[in-house]
C-alpha cells in the first residue's frame, strides 16, 4: 500500500491519498482519498466513504480548488472522510485493453463488478480507523453501487447510507445516458458497440452541465474556475488525457449498461432489502435523478428511518454549485441526527405529519 500527501490542505486539516491493494482482481490498485481534522479529538467517531459516479472520480467530492473541495468541508466539519476511485476510474488501476480501441472488449466496471472495490475500500477503511462500522454516500451512478452494497449481506459493515442524486428504476426516462446507450435502430434495446469505454471531453461536460442549469448565465450557480479545474484535474489524472483532440479523459461503460437498464425501468437492488437508516438527496434541476424516481426509491426502501430532501436551484452537480452548503448541512445533519430520541422516526420531509418541514415524525402520541 502506498500513500501521497495532498496539496488541498490547511494546518487544521489532514490528508492523503492512499493506494490499497484489490483482493479479488489481480494486480489493481484502488486509489482512496483520506481527510480528517489535524487534532483528532474532534474527528466523529464513524468514518464516512463517498462513492462517485459515471464520469467523474472521487475528484467529484475534491475538487483541486480547495473551497470547492467537499471533502475539505466535511473534513473541515468533524468527519473523517474517504473517497474512493472504483476501478478504471482516476488514479486507480485501468486495464491493459484501454490501450487499445475501446470497442475491442465488452463494457467494463458494472456495478455488480466493483462491488469488491467497495468492500476493499471499507475493510480498510475499518482496519485503520478501528471503526466498526462506515457511513456510506453515493452519487449518481455510485447511488446504484452502493444501494447494491446495502441491499447485501455487505449492510453490516454500514451504519448509515446516503444517496446522492440516487437512480433506481425510472420508466419514463428520457436523458442524454439513455440516448447514449441505446441502439438507433432498436431504442429499446442497448447498442451492441458501447465499447469498454468512453472519451469525454470539456464540450461535452459543459454541454449537459449548462442544459441543466436555467439562466442564460450559467455562472449564477456554477463557478467557471471550478470547472475548469474539474476538468483540468480529470486530464491530469488519465495517462492518456493529452493525447486525444480535443483533450479528453476516460471512462469506463459499464456503467451505460447499468444506467440503460435503469433508465428502463428496472431496478439493479431491491430497495426493500435496505434496512440501514438512508437518506436521499436531489437537485431540483437534475434531470437524472428525476422526482419520480426518488419518490419510487423512497416508497420502496425497507429501512424503518428513511429521509429524502430536494436541494432548490440545483442541477445534477449541485454539489459543485452555488448551492452546496445546503447539500453539506442536510447530509451532515443526516449523519449527526440522535435516531434514539424517543417517538422520533426519519421520514419524507414535509408530510401531513411533518408541519414543520424536517423530515423527522413525531409518533409518541
Amino acid at each position: 500500500m502506498g500513500a501521497r500527501a495532498d496539496n488541498r490542505l490547511t494546518a487544521e486539516l489532514f490528508g492523503q491519498d492512499q493506494f490499497i491493494p484489490s483482493t479479488d482482481v489481480p494486480n489493481l490498485t484502488l486509489r482512496l482519498r483520506e481527510r480528517r481534522p489535524t487534532h483528532t479529538s474532534h474527528i466523529s467517531s464513524v468514518p464516512l466513504l463517498l462513492v462517485h459516479g459515471a464520469t467523474f472520480a472521487s475528484i467529484l467530492w475534491d475538487n483541486p480548488l480547495s473551497e470547492w473541495s467537499w471533502m475539505n468541508r466535511l473534513a473541515a466539519a468533524g468527519f473523517h472522510v474517504f473517497a474512493l476511485d472504483l476501478r478504471g476510474y482516476g488514479l486507480s488501476s485501468r486495464p491493459a485493453h484501454f490501450a487499445q480501441p475501446p470497442s475491442d472488449r465488452r463494457p467494463y466496471a458494472r456495478a455488480c463488478e466493483v462491488q469488491g472495490d467497495l468492500k476493499d475500500a471499507i475493510g480498510h477503511i475499518r482496519r485503520q480507523t478501528g471503526a466498526s462500522k462506515v457511513d456510506l454516500l453515493g452519487g449518481s451512478w455510485g447511488s446504484i453501487v452502493c444501494g447494491m452494497f446495502a441491499a447485501s449481506e455487505e449492510a453490516r459493515s454500514i451504519r448509515r447510507l446516503v444517496l446522492y442524486a440516487p437512480i433506481y428504476a425510472e420508466p419514463d426516462a428520457d436523458n442524454d445516458w439513455l440516448k447514449m446507450a441505446s441502439d438507433p435502430a432498436a431504442p429499446s434495446q442497448i447498442r451492441s458497440d458501447l465499447g469498454s469505454y468512453r472519451h469525454v471531453n470539456e464540450n461535452q461536460l459543459r454541454a449537459r452541465w449548462d442544459s441543466e442549469i436555467p439562466h442564460d448565465d450559467k455562472t449564477i450557480w456554477r463557478s467557471d474556475a471550478m470547472f475548469q479545474a474539474l476538468f483540468d484535474g480529470c486530464i491530469a489524472e488519465d495517462s492518456e488525457g493529452g493525447a486525444t483532440e480535443p483533450p479528453s479523459f476516460r471512462a469506463p461503460n459499464g456503467t451505460l449498461v447499468d444506467l440503460f437498464t435503469a433508465f428502463s425501468g428496472t431496478p439493479l437492488f431491491d430497495a426493500a432489502e435496505i434496512a440501514v437508516p438512508t437518506f436521499l438527496i436531489r437537485g431540483d434541476s437534475d434531470p437524472t435523478s428525476t422526482h419520480g424516481d426518488t419518490s419510487r426509491l423512497f416508497s420502496r426502501l425497507g429501512a424503518s428511518r428513511k429521509r429524502h430532501c430536494t436541494i432548490g436551484h440545483g442541477a445534477h452537480f449541485v454539489v459543485l454549485e452555488r448551492g452546496m452548503m445546503e447539500v453539506h448541512q442536510e447530509v451532515t445533519g443526516f449523519l449527526r441526527a440522535n435516531f434514539e430520541a424517543p417517538g422520533m422516526v426519519l421520514n419524507a420531509r414535509g408530510g401531513a405529519n411533518d408541519p414543520a418541514g424536517d423530515g423527522l415524525m413525531d409518533h409518541s402520541g
